[in-house]
Formats: C-alpha cells, structure tokens, sequence
C-alpha cells in the first residue's frame, strides 16, 4: 500500500477458485505456556529469591545456556518468573532519581528504592524504556540533552510522561529524522495486581476562557511545531529555546497528572519568544510551552489571571482502556513479539544484540528476562529475527522489548545485595534512565488480584466461519514491518494499514511467513475493504493455477476501472510461491 495516511472508500471483494491457494494465512495455535527446553539449550540452573530472613518470595531466578544455530553460540537467558497472585509481590518501577531525566546503575537504583520505601524489597529488576539522546534533543530543540523516556512512564499511579510525540524527530540527526515516531509498547500493572502489556494514548486538554487547547505531550521534548506541557517530573530546569512561547501556572498543591483527573491552575505570567529568562518548574509549578505553529494556541488563549482546567485521559489502543485507568506503575518500550498469543511485530534484522522483555503467559505469571552474550564486552546476543520464535519458546502471552545493547541489565537480590546476572556489553552496567523491579512488601499490597480475564490465548481457528475472514480477524492475525501499523476500524468495518509518509520505500508489505496457508475450499472468498486516497497496488500471488488466474485478472481489470486508477491490481503466478 502506497504511503497511506489519510483515507477515501473503496471495497474489493475477491471470489476464489476452489483449486488455489491464496496469499492469506492463519496462525497455528501457540504453545501456552513454556517448553521445557529451549532450542540449543546446554545447561539450566534456578533458585527462588529469599529475604534476608528466609522468608521464601516464590519468584524464582533461572539462568539458561544455549550455544548453537538456533540462537547463536554462547548466549545467556536470565529470567524471573512470578504470580502476582501471592499480593506481598508487586512491580514498581525504578526510576533513577527525584526526575525522571536522571541516569544511575540499576544495582544503585534497587538499593535507593529500599531506603526511600520502608518494608519494601527489590527482589530483582531488568533495565527498563529507550531514553532521547543528543541526536533527537540536539541544539535546533533544547538548550541541553533533556533525557526523557520514549514511551509512557507512570510511578504510583501519577504519570511522568506520555507517549513520544512526531514533532521529536523533526530535528533528530540520526534515521529518524523526519519520521512519525510510531506506537509504542508499555507494560503496566493496576492497583488489583493485574499485569498489562498495552500501547497507553495519554492526552491532556487545557480549559480557559470556554476553548479547549490540546496538548501535544507531558514532559516531552520541547520540539518545532509542539505544545508540550511541563511539570517538576521533568527538572526544576527549563530546555526552552529562545523561540518558544511559554505561560506559566501555579497550582494549589502539586502538579501531579492521574488517568481521568483534572488540575485547576492560575495564569501567574507569560514568557514570550525572545524573553531574558524563563520559568522555573517547581512543585507547585506548570509550564506550557510551544514553538512554531503551535505558539498561536499560546498567545491567542491565555493571559495572567486565568483560570485553567488540565482534563488528563488515557486509553489503550489495544482495546483495555478500562484497565489501563487504574495503572499504578507502568513503563514504555518498544518492538512486540507476541500479543495476545500471536505474532504481532515481525523484524527480520539479523543483528545479533543484547536484549530485555518484559511480559507474561497465558496464566498471568509475569516474566522479566534478558538474552546476553556469556563473553566479556560482546554485543552478541538475540537476533531480532529470532525474537518471535524465543518468545514463543518462553510461553509468553504478550511480551515486547525494553531498551536493549549496552542497556541490558539484569539484577537479583543475593544475601542482601545486588548481582548483575548477565555480561554487560559495555564492560559494566550502564547508568540507565530507569528499570522495572519485582518486589517484596512486607504488607499486602491488596486484598487479592483482580480477574485474568482480559488475557486471551491464540486463536481457536475451529471458531471462525468456514466461508470468510473478514478485515477484523486479519488485523488480529498479521505481522508487519515497524514501519506499518494495523489496526481494525470498527466504525468502517474495515481492515486498516497506515504507513509513514516520510518512508523511503513507497509500498507496506505483509509477513506472513511463519503461518499456514489458507485453501480456498475452506474460504471461498476475501473481501478486501481499503479506505485509501492515494494511489495502491495490490498484488495478488496464486499457486500454480492459471485459469483461475485468468478469471481473476478479468474481475480485478473492471474493479480497476471503477477505482478511477486509483487503486492498481496485478497478478502474479509463480509455481513456487506458497
């Protein structure tokens, strides 16, 4: 699909011949929970973590050698598998400091944590979200390296950031440059003990003067063409440049943003472009700032002695919005393996490289692991390729990457202090931006641990009529590049694809390399509904078969010329292609 973004209607439906099979595939059933060994797997030795005391936490440490041509040679797993079940364990996010821009070992970050948290202990931890750097928070965006999270990062239920916006890789000097910044993954556990993996949408709206003005994020860059909201999570710093437009709120107590909640705020001064100096960020402070098209939203809206309402909402673009407003800790990251027990992301990229997961199975046990190499200061580790297949192999239900290479970082509680399990490729452990830890509280953390419901296992394909598949079971089924997203648009009852307008390659493809084949004699027919306003090509692949690709060619030649050109249909016959 040709760099579609925006969208017009159209409606193909494709009648098979009963001899051919179609480039459309269903999913075998995945394994629910983990083998029993690994591929390659050359040794195995596990412990359940014990308090100081000999209190048994029932979180269990295993480390997994395996060497051969499955994974590569010499490779690591070190994992912690838990019930949150057993309410003296939760997850907590360990964040590097009083901002959420500070950096410090994950070891350091453990120790920190149990001094500030009476009655709490940090059984172990992996490193946690991809942070921006000095290629996206570079001099034409920031007055200095602002090292904010990319995905979503909330600590006892108050959010720190929201999700990375577009506008933060419209000065990046890297790849990046230009690029939609994408979805991104994020775990997160509710106040009942309920694991999550999701892909959280936070926003924020500010009422003053009867307008609503939308925000483009919390604690994001302050980048071109941005209006982004600022409170003490971030530093008591401003990054602002000279061209940024800036008004300054106080509130009565804190500026802390909850799911669903609201903040009244008072208009104490404005900061135009240019000005000599900026606002602090303090406790009882916000700060909105905006740049290029959006400083007009700014200056046109609010004056001193206004009153403002910030209205916080979040949802799930994976559908769990519900759960996802009583998140009490959550943490972002980014490629997703496995979703509700399907492929979800496929990456052929042969890169070996140090990886973390977070995630869990089908029976809601949570799993933290990291794949490194067993030699000193070697990057070698899990190819992203092998990603899907090492996941499955895991039993994970739903699973995605943390932040990965001279990142990883996996900890565990020893007789009172911290070991790092793995190699670091650096050579030690890296200070990182934060982790996410399994720990111990010496109270319960709640009366017992809401329902598992939510989390579904791989498809039964005996359920689906035997006539069609339809856009809604496709988009739960396929895996794709990064660069594209599916999603299933149950207002049109249409399956639909979005690709970046600023990729170099004009066309999105499907993987379905890993799955079965779908005979027509079991689905007569697709129906293929495309909203689209720019030109598409679809290329349809048979097996061997020409008559009925001479059939199909006269059908998709009329319903070409109904499309006004817009959309092009070829096919192509090619005895070795399944």
């Amino acid at each position: 699909m040709k760099r579609n973004t925006r969208w017009g209607v159209a409606l193909l439906a494709l009648v098979l011949a009963c001899t051919m099979i179609v480039s459309v595939w269903v999913m075998p059933a995945m394994a629910a929970a983990p083998a029993e060994k690994l591929s390659d797997e050359t040794g195995r030795q596990s412990a359940e973590i014990t308090l100081s005391d000999g209190t048994k936490t029932g979180v269990v440490w295993s480390e997994i050698m395996i060497s051969g041509s499955t994974y590569g040679e010499n490779r690591a797993v070190n994992m912690v598998e838990f019930d949150l079940s057993n309410t003296h364990l939760s997850m907590e996010v360990l964040n590097s400091g009083t901002y959420m821009v500070d950096v410090k070992t994950l070891d350091k970050a453990a120790l920190d944590y149990n001094a500030a948290n009476d009655g709490q202990t940090v059984l172990a931890a992996v490193n946690g979200d991809l942070w921006m750097t000095a290629v996206h928070s570079g001099s034409s965006v920031s007055t200095k390296v602002l090292k904010v999270p990319r995905g979503v990062l909330i600590l006892d239920g108050e959010i720190w950031a929201s999700q990375q916006v577009d506008q933060e890789n419209l000065g990046a000097t890297n790849a990046e440059k230009g690029a939609p910044a994408g979805t991104k993954a994020a775990f997160g556990v509710t106040s009942a003990n309920q694991p999550l993996v999701g892909s959280p949408d936070i926003r924020i709206s500010m009422e003053v003067n009867g307008k609503t003005v939308k925000a483009d994020g919390l604690n994001r860059l302050p980048a071109l063409n941005a209006l982004i909201v600022y409170n003490h999570r971030v530093n008591d710093t401003n990054y602002a440049l000279k061209d940024a437009y800036e008004v300054e709120l106080e509130v009565d107590d804190t500026s802390a943003f909850k799911a669903g909640g609201e903040l009244s705020a008072k208009v104490v001064a404005i900061y135009k472009p240019g000005a000599a100096t900026r606002p602090a960020i303090e406790k009882n402070t916000i700060v909105l700032t905006a740049r290029g098209n959006r400083v007009a939203d700014l200056q046109n809206n609010f004056k001193v002695g206004d009153t403002v309402t910030f209205k916080t909402e979040m949802t799930d673009r994976m559908g769990r919005s519900e759960l996802w407003q009583d998140v009490q800790e959550a943490i972002g990251g980014h490629m997703e393996p496995i979703i509700d027990g399907r492929l979800a992301v496929a990456n052929g990229d042969t890169t070996a490289y140090p990886t973390s997961f977070v995630g869990y199975r089908d029976d809601g046990s949570v799993v933290l692991c990291s794949v490194t190499s067993t030699l000193d200061g070697s990057r070698a580790a899990l190819r992203f390729k092998d990603g899907y297949k090492f996941c499955s192999e895991m039993g994970f239900n739903s699973v995605f990457y943390l932040d990965g290479g001279g990142s990883t970082t996996f900890i565990t509680l020893e007789e009172g202090s911290y070991t790092v399990r793995n190699k670091c490729s650096d050579g030690a452990p890296r200070a990182v931006i934060n982790g996410i830890a399994v720990v111990w509280n010496q109270d319960k953390v709640c009366d017992k641990q809401g329902s598992l419901s939510y989390i579904k296992t791989a498809v039964d394909m005996s359920a689906i009529p035997a006539t069609y598949m339809d856009g809604a079971l496709i988009s739960e089924l396929v895996g794709g590049p990064n660069a594209v997203s599916y999603c299933y648009d149950g207002d049109m009852k249409a399956f639909r694809m979005t690709t970046s307008t600023q990729t170099n390659d004009a066309y999105a493809s499907l993987d379905f390399g890993t799955l079965a084949p779908a005979s027509a004699d079991t689905y007569k027919y697709i129906v293929f509904k495309v909203k689209n306003k720019f030109r598409m090509r679809i290329v349809i692949k048979f097996k061997n078969n020409k008559r009925a690709r001479m059939l199909f060619e006269e059908m998709l030649r009329e319903y070409s010329k109904k499309s006004a050109g817009k959309i092009a249909v070829s096919v192509d016959i090619n005895p070795s292609s399944t």
